[in-house]
């Protein structure tokens, strides 16, 4: 059995739905890579993130006890450690994440987190995190309101000048069978609101990956399209001017449903039901044929 298949093997279930989904996503695009490689890059993925929460965790558990108050965003719970840059960044991109926290506790918070990344000299967008933090708010009491689940839409990107910046359309879906043998249905992808989600590169969720936020969504015929802010960032720096000269334009959706395998002749489908698109990631070669960048508008 090889290195990646033992990983594989030790993974829970939602683990390797993600392992999966990460290999039907690079057959989607037409990778030339053998399987067993794209299980390798893609069980290698998954396991990051395995090991971000396992660095989290051995803070937690060998070296949160040596801080004091004032070095915690949310000093009474001792949440969110923001003593140095690298806990600032990460206290930055799980902000939104953080639960248990009340309203006077998460402005604080935010005030806490951003004046520490003043400290060490990191550029970020206060006014439009606030926004966002805000908007988060009010949705997340909604929701559970509602007793719905859900998963965090928003991911903070450094500040850009309008030169690193543009707003661009996109089909992100549309209705008929995917190159991977997907049938997406108009009235599943109607259902769809994209507004917060995450732009990324490749599929790869890291925080340092983020590139763009949706906007807003709307339904076009047969089209699910969207508008969305696009940055260049410090690890995808040219990836504006490469969407303009069109060497970047296809994206895939990311995110989790039912499938259930019709017969059509003498051929198999996989009917799409209960979808819930989670990200966008631009993409060399998408699994829909349609889904690309339509328009591309310079930043304000």
């Amino acid at each position: 059995m090889e290195p990646y298949e033992e990983l594989y093997e030790k993974m829970t279930p939602e683990q390797q739905d993600k392992v999966r989904r990460c290999v039907d996503d690079m057959m989607a695009r037409g990778d030339k890579m053998e399987k067993g490689r794209m299980f390798a890059v893609c069980t290698a993925s998954v396991m990051r993130e395995e090991i971000d929460d396992m660095e989290e965790k051995e803070l937690t558990t060998s070296a949160r006890k040596e801080l004091s108050a004032g070095d915690f965003a949310v000093p009474g719970k001792r949440k969110l450690p923001i003593h140095d840059e690298a806990h600032v960044r990460n206290a930055l991109a799980r902000f939104n994440q953080t639960k248990d926290l009340t309203p006077e506790e998460r402005k604080t918070a935010l005030r806490k987190i951003l004046a520490a990344a003043r400290k060490f000299g990191i550029k970020v967008t206060a006014e439009r995190f606030k926004k966002e933090a805000e908007e988060k708010e009010q949705e997340v009491n909604l929701l559970e309101n509602q007793e719905v689940s859900f998963t965090e839409h928003f991911d903070l990107l450094e500040a850009a000048e309008p030169s690193d910046m543009r707003m661009i359309n996109f089909v992100a879906l549309q209705s008929g069978v995917s190159g991977n043998n997907r049938r997406y249905r108009k009235e599943e992808i109607e259902k769809q609101d994209l507004k917060g989600t995450k732009m990324f590169i490749d599929h790869v969720h890291e925080a340092d990956n983020a590139v763009g936020i949706v906007k807003k969504s709307w339904m076009d015929g047969l089209k699910l399209k969207a508008e969305a802010e696009v940055f260049n960032t410090a690890k995808h720096p040219d990836l504006i001017q490469m969407i303009e000269k069109g060497l970047i334009d296809s994206v895939s959706i990311g995110g989790k449903g039912d499938v259930k395998r019709v017969k059509e002749g003498d051929a198999y489908i996989d009917e799409v039901h209960n979808l819930s698109i989670k990200e966008i990631s631009f993409v060399g070669l998408g699994g829909v044929a349609g889904a690309k960048v339509t328009e591309i508008a310079k930043g304000g």
